[in-house]
């Protein structure tokens, strides 16, 4: 089976539409997955929830749709992010909201194990940033392979047999039997490692081989959105530098 992982879209119908045009090229993807964060920052939160909704076969809840929904807290998060959440609840239609109640926090598929956050707690929204976090993740599940989002930095940790992690950055990689992998799957919509294009991973299960895919989109048109609805300036000048 070939995957596409997408996750941390963030209202960016720019970004999500560039991706789902790549996802359709490649014509070999049998399934696609959603881990977590459909609203918030973006200007677009229902025409993202409706495509994800038409074309994702799994679907994952993050802290931004957690808080949309009153589940969370907005004053947990930074000033700029209480106003992206703040628009997305202000426009988001009664069918938008029933699509994000149907996002769950963990799934499993095969061998992979999925979630927004890390594995251990879900809704506590915690980072795995470092191989001594990772390490603390690969002991709360069995899974060989666990894809996470939320940090919106594309990484890999590895773990061998001895115990021992790694990181590691490589766009494309073939996954060892050996070892147990978390992996970052980046950012649609939003990416934080210094790169504007959106973000997204292609894994085949059968020859176990990971693929970062970076595209570029129509970034100026998402920030003229962002600023006709008063989105804070910070918010829009930051995906151009992917930061």
């Amino acid at each position: 089976m070939i995957y596409a992982l997408i996750s941390d879209v963030h209202g960016n119908l720019e970004a999500l539409t560039a991706v789902m045009d790549d996802i359709k090229k490649h014509g070999a993807i049998d399934g696609v997955v959603f881990l977590g964060d459909a609203v918030g920052y973006g200007p677009n939160p229902n025409e993202v929830l409706q495509i994800i909704s038409a074309t994702c076969d799994v679907k994952l809840m993050g802290n931004h749709d957690y808080s949309a929904l009153g589940l969370l807290d907005p004053t947990d998060f930074n000033v700029y992010a209480q106003s992206g959440i703040n628009f997305s609840v202000s426009v988001l239609t009664p069918q938008s909201q029933g699509i994000l109640s149907s996002f769950r926090l963990i799934d499993r598929v095969g061998e992979l194990l999925l979630v927004h956050a890390t594995p251990d707690a879900p809704e506590s929204w915690n980072y795995c940033l470092s191989t001594a976090e990772a390490n603390r993740q690969f002991a709360a599940f069995d899974e060989p392979i666990c894809f996470i989002a939320h940090s919106h930095q594309p990484l890999i940790f590895r773990q061998d047999s001895l115990g021992e992690c790694d990181m590691l950055y490589d766009e494309e990689l073939s996954l060892s039997d050996e070892c147990r992998y978390i992996i970052n799957t980046g950012s649609v919509g939003q990416p934080r490692d210094g790169n504007p294009r959106a973000c997204y991973v292609i894994y085949d299960t059968i020859s176990r081989r990971l693929h970062y895919r970076r595209l570029p989109y129509d970034i100026e048109a998402a920030q003229h959105k962002m600023r006709a609805v008063d989105l804070p300036a910070f918010l829009v000048e930051r995906l151009a530098a992917g930061r």
